[in-house]
């Protein structure tokens, strides 16, 4: 391995209690946090007075975690106008700019709070960071988020509970005993329902309380997040099919490539895409550490979405080696 390679992915898996991201006193008062009470360990504990409809404390790696995702995701975190305007938050704010790499990946140790770093950050985007179409106008995506079948519960109830006033919720995922749950109301049980929602490119397709998600003209699809699992995700929406005969153009979607496969008996090369390639904008991939195998479903179909920005969390993003690692399955790292 070179220096710079080297260099590149001891840069990238540093996260540490003691630091995270950028200067931790530099992001509180950009990220607009007030000191609330020490735990019981000393350490202290802060709420944002940007998101008073969210009832979360935050620890200090938590802050300036999801200010460096902020700030390697869009160069720089996104704020309020009148936030901004405050002399202090702007010479911070500017001082913690930094180059826009379209994605980040989180490798703090375990137990550092991942998942709550991951909803701080991303309720900044909801919130302060507004999306374009190419006429100008506002575009409104649902934010993608596909985790181990383990943890779906585990995130939606983190997401309803205590995130539920600034996100609304669906669960693409086929297990029972979630419809049975205060999550019933989220759930999208049925494959078939999401494979007509996806052949037929309408939202009408979903039941009625889902209508609504894929409409970029509508806020509430921006501030929507798409909950699946990695084995759900790939069942329902990716597709595979031989690939066409030469000088055959009528599949413009050709997402993936794989030699020696086999559809139907017949060895060749395949194609992979997804039926939902570009319902989504932001894509977070938690325990990404299972993508870093470039020839599993998994990848194909996190491939074949048409994300702009990727977030990877793993608390193992090297495997035996730096050779295998989650890096070279995301296009921004090199962007």
């Amino acid at each position: 391995m070179d220096i710079n390679r080297y260099q590149e992915i001891t840069t990238a898996f540093g996260g540490t209690e003691a630091q995270l991201g950028p200067p931790i006193e530099d992001a509180i008062i950009v990220m607009g946090m007030m000191f609330e009470e020490n735990d019981k360990d000393g350490r202290p504990l802060y709420s944002c007075t940007l998101l008073p409809d969210v009832d979360v404390t935050f620890y200090e790696w938590q802050i300036t975690g999801a200010a460096d995702i902020l700030i390697k995701t869009f160069g720089e975190i996104p704020l309020p106008a009148e936030h901004l305007a405050d002399e202090d938050v702007a010479y911070y704010h500017n001082l913690l700019r930094g180059y826009a790499l379209g994605g980040h990946i989180t490798t703090d140790q375990t137990g550092l709070g991942k998942t709550i770093q991951t909803l701080l950050a991303l309720a900044f985007v909801v919130k302060f960071r507004p999306f374009t179409d190419k006429d100008g106008l506002p575009s409104f995506k649902p934010i993608f988020l596909n985790v181990p079948k383990q943890v779906v519960e585990q995130w939606a109830l983190e997401i309803k509970r205590r995130w539920g006033r600034i996100f609304n919720l669906v669960i693409s995922f086929g297990v029972r005993e979630l419809w049975q749950t205060t999550l019933q109301n989220e759930v999208v049980p049925s494959a078939k329902v999401v494979d007509r929602f996806s052949a037929g490119g309408a939202a009408m397709s979903l039941p009625a309380r889902f209508e609504r998600v894929l409409d970029q003209s509508d806020e509430l699809a921006g501030r929507t997040i798409w909950l699946t699992s990695y084995d759900t995700h790939s069942a329902r929406c990716l597709s595979v099919a031989p690939m066409p005969a030469e000088g055959d153009d009528s599949n413009n979607s050709v997402a993936i490539e794989e030699e020696n496969g086999d559809v139907n008996g017949k060895a060749g090369y395949l194609v992979y895409d997804s039926h939902c390639g570009d319902w989504f904008r932001l894509g977070i991939f938690d325990e990404a550490h299972r993508l870093r195998n470039p020839n599993t479903q998994g990848h194909f179909a996190m491939t074949a979405l048409k994300l702009e920005f990727h977030w990877l969390l793993t608390a193992s993003p090297v495997v035996n080696s730096p050779a295998v690692s989650i890096l070279p399955s995301t296009g921004f790292a090199y962007r």
